[in-house]
């Protein structure tokens, strides 16, 4: 039987988590002369049918990298923060907070073996993928510098490892760009012209791919901006702007 103290804890704390019908019974106390147990938590009796099922089995182990994840999560406050912030800077839906978090813990079960993996690194690949997907696209470069990650070639490399496809929206980068520009409506249809032109271009980043169109669109249009800055306003260096325009400038004529 059990003594009447610990029934008083028991029917406090029964009362305490009435409204909890989700309770996992993760800790229980057997109570062999009734045939019974007893959750610790929720006070609830438990028969032995219940107690020792599969399904109980199961529930605890789910729990248990559940609350495994938790721990993982408390490491990332600073991550989740920023990229909070940064959803009305950049202009993202919210979900991208909560699909970057469903990401990176996906990934860490993945790789839960791999005791050698740089997990803010995952972090950031979660959130680059994620912006991918909702059609907020970055360069990883621009991923990188926010998570102070200096090898920018590893979320390629992670990528490959992981199966998963990394599909850019050039579109994404355009309609950046050309409105932080303050380019006309009849402005972007030109630029967009001579963007078509270049989609098809090996080997160079979307962001570097939309910096050329619209220095084309300065050179023969003779636009307000400066060349640097419109390297500034794509994040690229004025020498990688001009060095890969002179590579491309035949297909734009």
């Amino acid at each position: 039987m059990l003594n009447s103290h610990f029934i008083i804890k028991l029917t406090i704390n029964k009362m305490a988590n009435k409204t909890n019908s989700q309770c996992l019974h993760e800790s229980v106390l057997d109570n062999n002369g009734e045939g019974s147990a007893v959750c610790l938590k929720c006070g609830q009796i438990l028969d032995p049918i219940y107690l020792f099922s599969s399904q109980y089995v199961r529930d605890q182990t789910e729990s248990d990298k559940f609350l495994e994840n938790k721990h993982d999560l408390k490491h990332r406050e600073d991550d989740i923060e920023l990229i909070t912030t940064l959803c009305d800077l950049w202009h993202f839906p919210k979900q991208v907070i909560n699909d970057t978090i469903e990401l990176y813990v996906f990934l860490l079960k993945r790789n839960e073996n791999n005791k050698c993996m740089y997990k803010r690194k995952i972090f950031a690949f979660a959130f680059y993928k994620t912006l991918l997907s909702h059609h907020c696209s970055r360069s990883i470069d621009e991923i990188c510098l926010l998570f102070n990650i200096v090898n920018v070639k590893t979320f390629s490399q992670f990528a490959m490892e992981q199966n998963i496809e990394l599909h850019y929206n050039l579109d994404d980068f355009f309609q950046r760009f050309t409105t932080n520009l303050e380019f006309t409506f009849e402005e972007k249809k030109i630029i967009k012209s001579y963007l078509n032109k270049l989609q098809n271009v090996p080997n160079l980043q979307p962001k570097t791919l939309c910096s050329l169109a619209i220095l084309h669109f300065h050179y023969t249009k003779k636009s307000s901006h400066s060349t640097q800055h419109i390297a500034n306003q794509c994040g690229l260096t004025y020498q990688t702007m001009m060095k890969n325009y002179k590579y491309c400038k035949h297909l734009l004529l």
